[in-house]
């Protein structure tokens, strides 16, 4: 009756400039025997009603089209109505996209977005690193914020500080020198941008509650080093993010100043601190904080005073943007969108051609945040965010779960966001914030466990190949999926963990799973080789046990073939065609292992 994906039933697929125009076509069988279709298009509580005359008939089914054309950005929904025998019957959506009868269905959404500056960024791979556990260089002794203990790089990470709760202030002094001397490993694994955990001044391991934002944390270097570090990357043909903490900054910070350590005169120290109003105190004395942990007092982003010196023409921001940064914006939807808009014009004020990426966990064209409807990819703002809904997608699959699930989630997607902010997403299979892709991958059920069991279990040898296995299959999804691929440092060489801190250990240098590292710089070798099928379009064939995903058109298609279930199965594609991975060249039907994938191309 109507599929969304279907090139034929809507054209263009996927979102839309403001003014475009865009065909439906509508298809009701002839036994029906309709006298009207009727198509209508909200936003918010705005309903348009347009008229769908005949078009053609075909195959027992009559087609109703209508071509229409959206001025003004935003999200759209739409559905049907069909008049019949003197009934009206009120078609929307089940959840693949396709055409339903009856009431209260979901609809279809069209994204209309403002044409926004070209900022390409094709064919990259991500490489997230968590500063303080991926390289040490120096020396062995290193000084840690008051309060923090220095910890040697084959120890595990701490649970507990001096006081029975954890700060986060267990350091293992993984700095800017460290990363820059593994500037080759990471260019062997295909990587074209370094994403930095924060790297600005602060009292904990992680840095997201900055204590000034102006410097180079002293642990991870100097200003000089960063300039090293970029120059290095750049021989490399490779960029660098930094994570922007702009929501709140530390209560340990020259700001706040709650703990006394900063020779200045803090908001939480003096009602007539420079400071004071940057912060939102309550009657009994408290502050707000971001989801009540006071040591991450919340900026009031109304104050002139925080906009003035963040994104003054001398504040921090515009100062490291000179640096031809990207930039990924923690909590972003914590961001009003004035703040965030002025600080995305001070970013690009100074670096034009900087990408600008939010952490947003959902589907970021229908996100909602304190009440606002939020307009990332429609109105000149992101160019792309964390793509949580195709990690979870992946995860979901390659644990066993069906073909045509994951394909409806992917083309949810594709449909909604704007191409270039697909294109520049990044697609993960693991953060900072989440379990390690190998420990979910593996099927653990941690209910009930106490954080130190957690930290003390170790996938035993079965648990550890199926996590592998799956593993291996995830990132040949992500790294040919739409979007951008961001490897969570340490995933290369089988680093396990389940949920914070215990994802953030230490790189294995001295003892790497060679497997899984020959795995990962191979796919990204492949990667680059298939940059232009993988700029290409998207779509999936149909099949009951295998998921068959097709990249690019013509002589540059490619096939992504993926079995996660514990049985072989079988192919029968093209007639010639050859694996881009493992090699062979297969004739007509193809057989695809347990756990296994391949790549095809057709061969003339």
């Amino acid at each position: 009756m109507f599929r969304y994906n279907s090139r034929r039933d809507k054209h263009p697929f996927g979102a839309v400039r403001c003014g475009e125009e865009i065909t439906l076509t509508f298809g009701v069988r002839d036994d029906l025997a309709a006298t009207a279709v009727r198509l209508f298009v909200r936003k918010g509580e705005n309903v348009e009603e347009y008229r769908m005359p005949f078009a053609f008939r075909e195959e027992g089914y009559s087609y109703y089209k209508t071509t229409f054309a959206l001025k003004d950005w935003g999200v759209y929904f739409y559905r049907f109505e069909v008049d019949s025998y003197g009934f009206t019957h009120y078609v929307g959506r089940t959840e693949d996209g396709s055409a339903l009868g009856g009431d209260f269905l979901k609809e279809w959404q069209i994204t209309v977005y403002d044409e926004t500056a070209s900022r390409p960024w094709g064919g990259e791979l991500v490489y997230h690193i968590f500063v303080d556990r991926f390289c040490r260089v120096g020396p062995a002794r290193f000084e840690v914020p008051v309060g923090g203990t220095a910890k040697e790089w084959d120890d595990d990470v701490g649970l507990t500080d001096a006081d029975g709760t954890y700060h986060a202030r267990d350091f293992f002094g993984g700095n800017l020198k460290g990363i820059q001397s593994k500037l080759d490993y990471l260019s062997e694994l295909g990587v074209t941008c370094l994403y930095l955990s924060p790297i600005f001044e602060s009292c904990s391991n992680h840095r997201y509650d900055t204590g000034d934002w102006s410097k180079i944390d002293p642990m991870l270097g100097t200003e000089a080093d960063f300039a090293d570090l970029l120059k290095a990357a750049a021989e490399r043909g490779m960029r660098v993010m930094l994570d922007g903490v702009f929501n709140h900054s530390g209560s340990d910070s020259i700001y706040f100043n709650r703990d006394g350590h900063y020779d200045s005169v803090g908001a939480y120290q003096s009602e007539d601190s420079p400071y004071r109003d940057w912060y939102t105190f309550l009657p009994d004395g408290k502050y707000e904080a971001w989801w009540g942990i006071e040591n991450v007092p919340t900026l009031n982003k109304d104050c002139e005073g925080v906009r003035r010196y963040l994104f003054g023409k001398d504040g921090p921001v515009a100062h490291w943007s000179k640096y031809m940064v990207n930039w990924r914006l923690d909590v972003v939807d914590e961001l009003p969108d004035s703040y965030l808009d002025e600080l995305i014009d001070c970013v690009h004020s100074v670096n034009p051609s900087a990408k600008i990426i939010g952490e947003v966990w959902e589907d970021a064209t229908t996100k909602w945040s304190y009440g606002v409807e939020r307009h990332y990819f429609t109105h000149h703002q992101l160019d792309g965010v964390m793509n949580y809904v195709f990690k979870d997608a992946i995860l979901a699959y390659c644990q066993g779960g069906k073909p045509f699930d994951f394909a409806c989630k992917v083309m949810d997607v594709v449909e909604n966001y704007p191409r270039a902010c697909l294109d520049r997403s990044l697609t993960l299979v693991g953060s900072h914030d989440t379990w390690r892709a190998i420990n979910v991958l593996a099927g653990i059920n941690t209910t009930g466990w106490s954080k130190e069991r957690k930290r003390n279990y170790r996938l035993d040898p079965f648990a550890y190949r199926l996590g592998m296995d799956r593993l291996m299959l995830a990132a040949a999804l992500q790294y040919t999926l739409p979007g951008t691929p961001s490897l969570y440092y340490g995933d290369e060489l089988g680093v396990q963990g389940f949920d914070d801190p215990i994802n953030r250990r230490t790189m294995p240098w001295d003892n790497p799973n060679e497997t899984l590292l020959k795995f990962y710089r191979k796919l990204g070798t492949l990667r680059r080789q298939l940059a232009t099928s993988l700029q290409g379009g998207v779509r999936f064939v149909e099949h009951d046990n295998l998921l068959v995903m097709l990249r690019g058109e013509g002589d540059n298609e490619i096939a992504v073939v993926v079995n996660s279930s514990d049985r072989p199965a079988s192919l029968d594609l093209y007639d010639k065609c050859d694996d881009l991975f493992a090699g062979g060249v297969y004739f007509g039907e193809v057989f695809v292992r347990a756990k296994s994938f391949l790549i095809l191309r057709r061969i003339p």
